[in-house]
C-alpha cells in the first residue's frame, strides 16, 4: 500500500495592501501588509484600522482561506479577506 500526501495548497501571493483576519476562534485584529520582499520569510504588517502597531510576522502564518485541506476551520494564523488575491475577488 502506498500513501501519498495531498498536494499542498497554492501559496498566497503576498502583496502590500492585502488585509488578513485572525483565524483564532477567540477573535483578533485585522492586519494589513505594508511591505514584503518575495522570497523572504517575513512580512511587515500593521493594524488595519489604525495603521499602528507595526510588526513583522512569518509569511507561513498567512493563508488564502480560513479552512484547512481537510475542510476544518483554521485556529491559528491569518486568512486573506481583501486585497489582491482575495478569494472573493474583493479589492481593498
Amino acid at each position: 500500500m502506498s500513501y501519498t500526501n495531498p498536494a499542498p495548497p497554492a501559496p498566497v501571493a503576498i502583496e502590500p495592501g492585502q488585509v488578513y483576519a485572525s483565524c483564532d476562534p477567540r477573535g483578533g485584529f485585522l492586519i494589513r501588509v505594508v511591505a514584503y520582499t518575495p522570497g523572504t520569510s517575513r512580512a511587515d504588517v500593521v493594524d488595519h484600522a489604525t495603521g499602528k502597531y507595526p510588526r513583522s510576522i512569518l509569511v507561513s502564518a498567512l493563508y488564502a482561506t480560513g479552512t484547512t485541506r481537510a475542510g476544518r476551520e483554521r485556529r491559528t494564523g491569518y486568512r486573506l479577506v481583501s486585497g489582491p488575491g482575495a478569494p472573493d475577488g474583493a479589492a481593498s
